[in-house]
């Protein structure tokens, strides 16, 4: 192992120097063509030397990690076989302990998926519930407008049979009163005889009054007695509709009240389903031990070495730390809500079940 990464490092020392042996012929080759390019060459030129001294800063950084990776690598190659060793015996119990909890897990996803369709459809009953109450509640609306209406037309009517009693009420004073002229005519006529030809035209003109407010009167008096009887129909009517309104509403509120019921069970199962599944995460968080990135130095597949460019990363299903290319996918697991990453090997294995 000391060898193979002796080699690597030596390999990688040789590729730098290199670049910088093609990096120096470079810069002389820019400095002998300096005082004939135009100021954009200059620009250029710039820029290369501070990428230049970039990598030198780089270079310099590589080269002192790889100095404490070499001595920390002799200090933990011993520590790293007995450690590897508990892990496999962690791994095993944990594959155990895992196939467990992805079997319980499964068996609460579906149930929860059932729960959730079984609610989507009450859901989707009680939109329709309500698009009919809102329906209810329109034409309700609707028929208090009408009977607000109606009650209005009966106000006028009861105005107007009012009017028509006074007018009633003036018609028989008027007719008292002329009786008692009529009376007084006669009376007069009597004693007056020689005006008895003037008397007898005013009795016959008032006569002719008389008779012509008392049709008046009879007409008037029909004329109520259908107002009052389209009255009695009206509110007749206005009760009647009135109760079946009233009858819808109870109806539909008893509906409301049984779906809010159905509701309100539907949530108190998912509530406990979700704390099961909490349980399940928290359990299997405590039972998956991370690997400590400190310890290790290679990649847990590829066995690639890792340094300030080819960083660490966790598998969030198995713990071990592993390179950015062998770790570069992405699953949701029954522990998290959205995905996260995970190796190869636990991807293939999750996608395949």
């Amino acid at each position: 192992m000391m060898k193979c990464i002796m080699e690597s490092v030596s390999i990688k020392l040789e590729g730098a120097e290199l670049q910088l042996e093609e990096v120096k012929g470079q810069l002389d080759v820019l400095r002998r063509e300096k005082g004939e390019r135009e100021e954009n060459e200059r620009v250029r030129v710039e820029r290369l030397q501070a990428d230049l001294s970039v990598e030198r800063e780089t270079l310099q950084a590589m080269n002192h990690s790889l100095d404490e990776l070499n001595q920390q690598l002799k200090l933990q190659i011993q520590s790293e076989v007995t450690h590897r060793l508990e892990v496999e015996k962690e791994v095993k119990l944990q594959a155990s302990m895992r196939n467990e909890a992805e079997e319980a897990t499964r068996l609460l996803e579906k149930d929860i998926h059932e729960k959730q369709d079984c609610l989507v459809s009450l859901r989707q009953q009680l939109q329709d519930i309500k698009a009919l109450n809102i329906q209810l509640y329109n034409t309700s609306q609707e028929r208090l407008s009408e009977l607000e209406h109606k009650n209005s037309v009966v106000k006028q009517l009861e105005d107007k049979s009012f009017r028509m009693n006074d007018t009633l009420k003036d018609l028989q004073n008027d007719l008292k009163i002329m009786e008692q002229d009529r009376n007084a005519a006669v009376e007069t006529a009597r004693k007056l005889g020689a005006q008895l030809s003037d008397k007898d035209n005013a009795i016959s003109c008032l006569e002719t009054d008389v008779s012509i407010e008392r049709e008046w009167r009879t007409s008037l008096q029909a004329e109520k007695e259908k107002l009052v009887q389209e009255i009695e129909t009206l509110k007749r009517d206005l009760e009647k509709e009135k109760r079946g309104v009233v009858a819808e509403l109870e109806e539909t509120r008893e509906r409301l009240g049984d779906c809010e019921m159905s509701l309100a069970d539907m949530g108190e199962k998912l509530r406990e389903r979700e704390e099961v599944l909490e349980d399940m995460r928290e359990q299997r968080n405590k039972s998956l031990s991370w690997v400590d990135e400190k310890t290790v130095k290679l990649c847990s597949a590829c066995n690639t070495e890792f340094t300030n460019l080819n960083r660490k990363h966790h598998c969030r299903n198995c713990g071990h730390v592993f390179c950015n290319p062998c770790s570069n996918f992405k699953l949701k697991l029954p522990t998290s809500k959205e995905p996260v990453r995970v190796c190869r090997d636990c991807n293939s294995s999750i996608r395949t079940n």
